[in-house]
């Protein structure tokens, strides 16, 4: 995330914009700096974010050892459809990713049997949330709120749910918006799950965008990218990544994920 994507949050310049001359040689070494998170524990590794501000990418690492010790099964009496604590992470990004673009953190959530629909969604998968409002706002996600969201909120191809099935939200995620022409979701020819890009929406706005890849397709330890649809309305001028790309770091057995083509919204 260069220096024009940290100008525009404070002063409306276009995505792009070089250093100003006048800016002292700290605060250009800050804006150009690759920020790294603290390391989190998770399924016995250690994941963590980073921001390169040079370079207009924000991410984070995720071990394939983490991906290994990921259960397949459930405990006895486990319900699938409620979130183990246990199976999450949250990461914060830095304020200037925050003050600059859409995101606000990361959270990691994994599914050892999958979730609803059934059988589409169903396999061992990881949920990977890119939030653009803060971990309070997300805690306090309580479905109480039943907005409409506006079609032009909705990329192309995209909706809540079959026709005349009213939306599920989830308690500290929303409604999720998936995209109807998925190979998944085929009407004819459904073909298995392996990785989908998500939308997430609460109280009439979007409030994330999620990657959902299976824990197979990810140990394949194969690179691969996804676009983030680009909604005609976000109601918020910021910057939104619309591409996300997992990159298989051989050396050091894992996955970057990284996202990028930032692009201004409103």
């Amino acid at each position: 995330m260069a220096a024009g994507l940290l100008l525009l949050a404070g002063c409306g310049t276009q995505q792009g914009t070089v250093l100003d001359s006048t800016q002292d040689s700290s605060t250009a070494a800050s804006q150009q700096a690759v920020i790294q998170g603290t390391p989190t524990p998770y399924f016995g590794a250690m994941v963590a974010t980073w921001s390169d501000l040079e370079h207009e990418e924000i991410g984070f690492s995720l071990p394939l050892a983490a991906i290994q010790a990921a259960p397949t099964t459930l405990p006895p009496g486990a319900n699938p459809e409620i979130p183990d604590p246990a199976h999450s992470v949250r990461l914060e990004l830095p304020a200037e990713v925050k003050s600059a673009t859409f995101l606000d953190h990361i959270q990691v959530d994994y599914n050892p049997v999958g979730h609803p629909p059934a059988p589409v969604y169903t396999l061992p998968h990881f949920d990977i949330h890119f939030y653009g409002i803060t971990s309070a706002e997300q805690d306090a996600i309580d479905c109480t709120d039943t907005s409409t969201i506006a079609k032009n909120r909705l990329p192309e191809n995209y909706a809540f749910g079959p026709p005349n099935v009213p939306p599920e939200c989830v308690p500290a995620m929303g409604f999720h918006a998936v995209d109807i022409t998925a190979p998944e979701l085929s009407p004819t020819n459904p073909q298995p799950f392996t990785k989908t890009m998500v939308l997430g929406y609460y109280q009439g706005r979007l409030t994330f965008v999620e990657p959902m890849v299976t824990r197979d397709e990810l140990l394949k330890k194969q690179s691969f990218e996804m676009a983030i649809p680009h909604p005609e309305v976000v109601a918020r001028n910021t910057l939104l990544p619309t591409k996300v790309t997992a990159t298989f770091d051989e050396a050091n057995q894992q996955y970057d994920f990284v996202l990028s083509d930032f692009v201004e919204v409103e």
